[in-house]
């Protein structure tokens, strides 16, 4: 049976668009998580300051912060710049990873 419109196999087109599309999808997601995780700590939709969020992560608030940079580095070397991300932190809030993980904001 003939489709409506009959397309061409090209294994060779097929394989560059799959990789496109995967490629292309991998970081529209990273940079979508990396904006929504970010908003949480600085603009928290619960009504948290970013200390009582940093408080509630406990010692994983350290791991937390190490990861969001490596995706925003990561993000930022694979983009565009009119594609790239920063931080809603301002720019005077020092943020210390504690020895114990925990985070600290002065």
């Amino acid at each position: 049976m003939t489709d409506i419109i009959d397309f061409e196999n090209d294994p060779v087109a097929d394989t560059q668009q799959t990789l496109r599309s995967a490629a292309n999808g991998c970081f529209n997601t990273m940079r979508a998580s990396y904006i929504n995780a970010d908003d949480v700590v600085w603009n928290n939709p619960y009504g948290l300051t970013p200390a009582e969020v940093f408080a509630a992560m406990g010692a994983m608030g350290g791991s937390l912060v190490s990861f969001l940079t490596q995706v925003k580095n990561a993000v930022n070397a694979a983009a565009p710049a009119s594609h790239d991300v920063t931080s809603s932190k301002p720019a005077e809030v020092v943020v210390t990873i504690n020895g114990d993980g925990t985070v600290t904001l002065s």
